[in-house]
């Protein structure tokens, strides 16, 4: 089993998408998208969460899945405490900066974000708020981790190609539009001691994986690990299709400036 972990605007959703045309059913989805909701690792959760945890890892076995993608996929370290989980880290003031203005743009139902979409709370309290990702979600546990790098997709799709067989290139999905990417740029000029303080243990292992790939330990590793995630699977015409029915759409929308992320 492979965990893999989507931290907010750091490509997961093109990450996704990739997983989809590779790995077909073997590949569960742990999300709050609602083409997710009779997914068996929904229904695990449920189960986990009611403290049914061997009830849980049965349902994820007999749906034959190698890989569970999601938000939360590193809960499931509890069922498969082996698994390595990976992720894709993006640089940290980037991925903070290009998260406020998003969610100042789009409701959410959580609090600290909800606040940010009424005007209730600016980027400098948003910062010191939400603080560091990665150090807390991504690298806690005792489970091995792999991290790739947001800006380096190519090191991602050789890496599963050579450890899996897998095939293509990520594809550019849910890309802000050039005016709330000017504006998350003058964020971070504007608050850049800030960042560089409450970000810190971020910034840290963003340049310790960066290093480890530039080094080819990185490299080694992922050969290492990602066989414990699916080979390369036949998927459907139709997902096929409608994969590729987005990246037409938003293309579209990106030459008429709408925002149909």
């Amino acid at each position: 089993m492979l965990l893999s972990l989507h931290i907010p605007k750091t490509a997961g959703t093109a990450w996704r998408l990739h997983i989809e045309a590779n790995a077909g059913r073997a590949a569960l989805f742990d999300s709050v998208e609602a083409s997710d909701s009779g997914d068996p690792a929904q229904s695990a959760r449920a189960l986990m969460e009611a403290g049914r945890t061997v009830e849980a890892r049965e349902a994820i076995e007999a749906s034959g899945a190698r890989l569970i993608h999601g938000h939360r996929a590193g809960d499931f370290s509890t069922l498969f405490p082996d698994a390595p989980v990976m992720a894709f880290l993006r640089e940290p003031r980037q991925r903070l900066a290009a998260e406020f203005v998003h969610v100042r743009n789009r409701p959410r139902a959580e609090p600290l974000f909800a606040a940010v979409h009424k005007g209730d709370l600016d980027f400098a309290e948003f910062a010191q708020q939400r603080g560091p990702i990665y150090s807390g979600e991504f690298a806690a546990g005792g489970a091995p981790r792999i991290a790739f790098l947001t800006e380096a997709p190519a090191d991602a799709e050789q890496a599963f190609a050579d450890a899996l067989g897998w095939r293509g290139a990520m594809m550019r999905r849910n890309v802000a539009p050039p005016a709330q990417q000017s504006e998350a740029a003058a964020l971070i000029d504007d608050h850049r001691p800030l960042l560089e303080r409450v970000l810190a243990a971020d910034l840290e292992l963003y340049e310790t994986w960066r290093s480890r790939w530039a080094s080819g330990e990185a490299h080694r590793r992922a050969r290492d690990l990602l066989p414990a995630g699916p080979r390369r699977a036949r998927v459907s015409p139709l997902a096929r299709a409608r994969r590729r029915a987005g990246a037409l759409k938003e293309a579209a929308g990106r030459l008429i400036g709408a925002d149909w992320r």
